[in-house]
């Protein structure tokens, strides 16, 4: 709540030139707290607007950032070479393989267990999906909400790669080592 000062003030103001008793006093007293109360829950309703107008503009500006297809739909390789340039082509798809199968997998632990079908095993269902997309490409939408998901997961992707690498690496640096005695 407002301090006593800032309330006082608004009370003051509130009664203006007029005679101020102790009744009319704690009137203007509770007029004011209403008042201030009212000013700060405007106040707060305009910062959270304005704090969701910047994270719109800030999404909005990422999107904008991401390279895009010149046409839609587009081919399933442009939209892997646009998300991974610099990568070779069966690196790309085993990325993105990687990536529908950890999907499917949070899909199916989140529902208990059961995907689509069940019977179904992730490396079958993944394989199905992308020939899908490959046949089918990717729309504008499709495409900047994986542009999106996928650019947040690719660097947790690598870098989990990396870690395992360098322990298989280790691992054989230990046996060689120990070979050698």
């Amino acid at each position: 709540m407002a301090p006593a000062i800032e309330i006082a003030k608004v009370a003051a103001i509130l009664a203006g030139q007029r005679q101020i008793n102790p009744e009319t006093a704690k009137a203007f007293t509770l007029q004011a707290i209403g008042l201030l109360g009212r000013c700060e829950e405007e106040r707060t309703k305009e910062i959270n607007q304005r704090a969701a107008i910047a994270r719109n503009r800030a999404i909005q500006a990422k999107r904008e950032s991401y390279l895009s297809p010149e046409k839609f739909p587009a081919p399933f390789d442009e939209c892997l070479r646009i998300w991974m340039p610099g990568k070779r082509l069966e690196d790309r798809e085993k990325c993105y393989r990687d990536y529908v199968m950890d999907k499917i997998n949070g899909r199916k632990i989140c529902s208990g267990g059961e995907g689509e079908n069940p019977d179904v095993s992730i490396e079958e269902e993944a394989a199905s999906w992308i020939s899908n997309e490959r046949q089918s490409g990717f729309k504008r939408g499709i495409f900047q909400f994986l542009s999106e998901q996928f650019q947040t997961w690719l660097p947790k992707y690598e870098a989990e790669n990396r870690r395992k690498r360098a322990r298989a690496g280790a691992e054989g640096l230990k046996k060689k080592r120990k070979q050698n005695g």
